[in-house]
């Protein structure tokens, strides 16, 4: 499998942590893995567990709160610690078994400019 599939995957979780960090107003040392702060709606708002202050969302309709809570920060900070676990115990797989796996963790970053259409599921890369 093409290192530079496994280097674009590296570079895309890594976004995802910064971005949420950035959501948060953390950084990586800021709190251990598993105990950030998780997102709450309280009617038509979003707020931080933890913080009464000041919403991390304003009024918003009720569809998209729920998408928003469902993925808040610490949630992604979560997935990307499962996606570089799995990145990880796939050098045990064949290389076949590797080449999938890879190639769906990186379908949902398909729209990313350095995404090549040769790593979609399915294809030979």
């Amino acid at each position: 499998m093409s290192t530079d599939l496994v280097e674009f995957l590296h570079a895309r979780f890594d976004d995802d942590e910064q971005a949420a960090h950035a959501a948060l107003g953390t950084n990586e040392l800021a709190q251990p893995a598993g105990q950030q702060a998780r997102w709450v709606r309280q009617g038509d708002q979003i707020w931080s567990q933890g913080r009464s202050d000041v919403p991390v969302v304003g009024k918003t309709w009720a569809r998209p709160a729920e998408h928003i809570v469902r993925h808040d920060p610490a949630r992604v900070l979560s997935e990307v610690d499962a996606k570089r676990r799995v990145l990880a115990d796939a050098a045990s797989f064949t290389e076949d078994g590797q080449q999938a796996v890879f190639q769906l963790l990186a379908l949902p970053y398909a729209d990313h400019p350095d995404y090549r259409p040769e790593w979609a599921p399915g294809t030979s890369a």
